[in-house]
């Protein structure tokens, strides 16, 4: 799939070379154990590094009182084991797909974070692009394998460069433009100053995540921690990056708790919970999102515990 990467001119090393069109299987397997070597050493020395540097220093220490009363009690597969009962409506925001494209492309951007794609310039894809490029109509039963079409590894890369997408969406994140966009809307009802609560999975955060105040949910416990909502935004709006992730929180709520936002660790999707007045903004904010209740099918159908 040398049509996944810009082309540049760049040194290659002989192994690849050597086997150059035969993919990673046709390398020797001594060669093999040292890429794989190469990179969990990697990812260590990387993960050390974030252990060193701690939670962003905006995440300060919550009390248990943060959390009391909010119940999540959806069954398996249900939006509701990622989202507290009592609000008027909900919304689903999918995660964008993304389209390789050259760098002078209208609304492309620049790819970062350490991996793969970084370096490639790309433009987001709605999922209702992607359907209608399918030959269907999106809506808030359809799911990525549904719409694709043609993939390998799992619906993470089009098979083809003429598909609509290159790449396909992020798990538990928030791409940067969708909170930027996000947090403009939510600015209607939160204040930047506003003392909000922020939580990672704890099968999925770093030990300095770990804290004594965590929300129990039937399918997910999550660590809390205080936050500021304009500094929060701040940071998710920066450029993607490893560490970036790494502060990026998986629940998040105001501590008057008029909304709420669920942020799938393994799943390409968000849900915005609120008033009638903050759904149908979000709804109407130019993000691809479609209205759903607790009980309709979510991703993933059942949670890792």
């Amino acid at each position: 799939m040398d049509w996944l990467r810009p082309k540049r001119r760049q040194r290659r090393a002989v192994s690849q070379i050597l086997y150059a069109g035969r993919g990673r299987k046709g390398l020797p397997v001594g060669v093999r154990l040292q890429m794989l070597l190469s990179r969990w050493r990697t990812r260590r020395a990387f993960s050390e590094l974030i252990q060193d540097r701690g939670l962003p220093s905006f995440y300060t220490q919550a009390a248990v009182s943060d959390i009391e009363g909010l119940v999540v009690e959806g069954g398996r597969g249900e939006v509701g084991q990622f989202v507290p009962k009592g609000f008027e409506a909900c919304a689903w925001l999918p995660s964008p797909a993304w389209k390789w494209v050259v760098p002078d492309t209208e609304g492309a951007v620049l790819i970062e974070g350490g991996n793969e794609r970084s370096g490639c310039w790309a433009k987001p894809v709605t999922w209702a692009e992607v359907a209608a490029a399918s030959g269907l109509d999106m809506h808030k039963a359809m799911r990525w394998g549904d719409i694709c079409g043609p993939s390998v590894e799992h619906g993470q890369r089009a098979a083809s460069p003429d598909q609509a997408w290159t790449w396909g969406p992020s798990e538990g994140t928030i791409e940067p433009f969708v909170a930027e966009s996000l947090f403009e809307v939510l600015l209607r009802w939160t204040q930047p100053a506003d003392r909000c609560l922020g939580g990672q999975w704890e099968g999925g955060s770093s030990d300095h995540w770990r804290t004594d105040v965590r929300l129990v949910t039937p399918h997910w416990v999550y660590f809390v921690w205080v936050c500021g909502f304009g500094e929060l935004g701040e940071w998710l709006a920066q450029p993607d990056s490893l560490e970036r992730d790494d502060g990026v929180p998986h629940v998040l709520w105001p501590a008057t708790r008029e909304w709420f936002l669920a942020n799938l660790y393994s799943g390409h999707a968000n849900y915005v919970a609120g008033s009638r007045e903050i759904v149908d903004a979000v709804l109407e904010s130019g993000l691809e999102a479609y209205e759903v209740e607790l009980s309709d099918h979510g991703f993933p159908a059942a949670s890792p515990q």
